[in-house]
């Protein structure tokens, strides 16, 4: 009987990590991230979920705070289009928003909690990594760097 239940849970456990693995999948492939006002149960229908198994989902895979999974999220697309070259207050301003924070208060919170610093200051020392990088490196090398 106890082999029976703990084949039982472990089924679940399994069903459950794939409709997580699911879940993930569809926010990265669709970028249901750069919704602003994405909840949880915007989900249901998409992944065919009961009730039941997405606050099974938010409680044990998502720790209760499916807000910080969608900002990890948001904030890993806004660092992959910052680029080198822009850094000017209005084009920072266009790509938080484009990766769905609702505005700059939420995404000076959460950056900052992130990384212990501001944007600028983050910003700052990318740009002295990579002047500092650059000298080290020779020009052929970096024929094609600032053009990816």
């Amino acid at each position: 009987m106890r082999n029976l239940i703990k084949e039982n849970i472990s089924s679940k456990q399994t069903d459950l990590m794939i409709l997580v693995s699911e879940m993930d999948q569809l926010i990265d492939q669709e970028k249901l991230f750069k919704n602003p006002n994405l909840i949880l149960r915007d989900l249901r229908n998409s992944l065919n979920l009961s009730n039941k198994e997405l606050n099974l989902i938010n409680r044990l895979y998502l720790n209760n705070n499916f807000e910080r999974y969608l900002n990890v999220k948001r904030l890993a697309y806004f660092l992959e289009r910052l680029t080198g070259a822009n850094h000017d207050p209005g084009h920072i301003q266009n790509l938080l928003l484009e990766a769905g924070f609702k505005n700059n208060g939420e995404f000076e919170k959460f950056f900052r909690n992130e990384f212990g610093c501001s944007i600028w200051k983050y910003v700052e020392n990318k740009n002295i990594a990579l002047i500092s990088w650059h000298k080290k490196k020779p020009a052929k090398e970096l024929a094609g760097f600032f053009y990816v």
